[in-house]
Order: structure tokens, then C-alpha cells, then sequence
């Protein structure tokens, strides 16, 4: 008797933990966003090579414009990055790997959180040429704080060629 009261306890349990993530409602609201970079200045603060490959660390700023959704006004502020390089060499140009700690400072609040870049091919600008790349792809997940507490902004894109840097994702609030 007991390992029948056991056994149906076990089941209980079993099929409730199976059951509670489908019932739990999501607390937040997406709300589809788009961020626009402008006007990158880029610090080189520090450089070791290894071998072929390179590792370095930036500073970094852009103006942002963040068109949320819904809202007829764009949010606008600087974005602030700590970024980490890792630049291996190809027969043209060279792959980049970058991770950035990104502050979006916006009146009001921030959105702070970490971003990871990949560039395929990337050719260096010259005094003649704008950079360029085959192709890259970026990923951010930043947490607002003050007037953006609680809120969450998911963006980036997937492989794209060159072009100007676009974001596009969600903000939750």
C-alpha cells in the first residue's frame, strides 16, 4: 500500500513540474525596436600580439537613436563600450571577434549589458577608403536602469554585409 501512495506521489509531482512552465504567463511586453549607430570613435588602449593573432582592447563611443515601437519620438544618447578584440588574419583581410560592455546612456536612465560582434573579412580603412567586410553579426542583451528599470533590450542581427550599423530586436518592459 505504501509504494502505491509512494508511486502516485512521484506521478503527481512528475506531471506537475511538467505542466507549471506552460501555465506561468510572461510577465513583460515585447515591443519591437530598431537602434541605429552613428559617428563611432574608436580608442586603441591596448595591443598584444600573439603569434599571427592579435588581441586588443578599445575604447569605444557612438551617437544611438533607439525608435521604439509605438513611441513617436526616438530615444537618442550615447553608447559607451569596453571592447575586446581578437583579430585573426585571413588571405584577405581578417576575421574580428568582438566582445563589448556597453553603457546606452539615454536621459533618464541607461541600458547596461554586453554585446558579441563577429566580422568575416574585414578590410581596415584607409585614407581612401571606407572599412568593409563580407559579413557580420551582432548580438546585445542590456538592462535598463533608473527610468528604464526592469526593462530588457534583446537586439542585434545576423549575417549582414557592410553597411551602416543597425540593430533591430525587442525591448521587454
Amino acid at each position: 500500500m505504501n509504494k502505491k501512495i509512494f508511486g502516485i506521489t512521484i506521478v503527481i509531482m512528475f506531471a506537475a513540474l511538467l505542466v507549471t512552465p506552460v501555465l506561468a504567463a510572461p510577465k513583460g511586453q515585447k515591443v519591437p525596436i530598431t537602434i541605429h549607430f552613428s559617428n563611432q570613435v574608436q580608442t586603441l588602449t591596448d595591443e598584444k600580439i600573439t603569434g599571427n593573432v592579435i588581441h586588443r582592447v578599445a575604447d569605444v563611443t557612438y551617437d544611438i537613436a533607439i525608435d521604439v515601437d509605438g513611441v513617436l519620438n526616438y530615444y537618442t544618447g550615447t553608447a559607451v563600450a569596453l571592447r575586446n578584440i581578437l583579430v585573426v588574419p585571413r588571405e584577405v583581410g581578417v576575421d574580428l571577434v568582438i566582445k563589448d560592455d556597453y553603457v546606452f546612456m539615454i536621459d533618464g536612465g541607461t541600458f547596461e549589458g554586453s554585446a558579441v560582434i563577429v566580422l568575416k573579412g574585414y578590410i581596415a580603412p584607409t585614407a581612401t577608403s571606407p572599412p568593409d567586410y563580407e559579413r557580420g553579426k551582432a548580438h546585445a542583451l542590456l538592462q535598463g536602469t533608473d527610468a528604464f528599470d526592469g526593462q530588457t533590450i534583446n537586439a542585434g542581427h545576423h549575417w549582414l554585409p557592410f553597411g551602416p550599423i543597425t540593430w533591430t530586436g525587442y525591448l521587454l518592459k
